[in-house]
């Protein structure tokens, strides 16, 4: 089960990673989600490489090069907002969008546009994916 402190660390990181501060309503839902589903340990578990003996901000390992079409919405308010060349070092990236708004909770900030991204990913994909299938 998810601790208080969990909950804490998740409501100060929507205060602190968000251009805009949430409502207190919209923390407490926020919260109130990764309590409930008991998801917070899942929502950390990809920040695991940022630790450890060996820390690496990007990984370097052709092993790990993600073969499928990917994309990528670039927000200017991400904590490190990676450059497209470096992402395009890591997969094939396929798709490519730069915003003005929106950072490291985008779905969150910005959720017409993380939509927007989605169905704009997918229209462009599906047509060199689906008859693969």
């Amino acid at each position: 089960m998810v601790n208080t402190d969990s909950c804490r660390r998740v409501g100060e990181k929507l205060q602190a990673w968000t251009a805009e501060t949430p409502s207190v309503e919209e923390l407490l839902d926020s919260v109130t989600l990764y309590w409930l589903t008991e998801s917070f340990p899942r929502a950390i578990f990809p920040y695991r490489q940022f630790f450890g003996a060996k820390p690496t901000f990007f990984h370097n390992e052709p092993s790990l090069y993600i073969n499928k079409p990917m994309g990528y919405s670039w927000h200017p308010k991400e904590l490190a907002p990676v450059p497209k060349a470096w992402v395009a070092t890591s997969g094939n990236l396929v798709w490519y969008k730069e915003h003005s708004q929106g950072g490291h909770f985008a779905a969150w900030e910005v959720p017409k546009v993380f939509v927007e991204d989605i169905e704009s990913f997918v229209k462009e994909v599906w047509p060199t994916v689906a008859p693969k299938l």
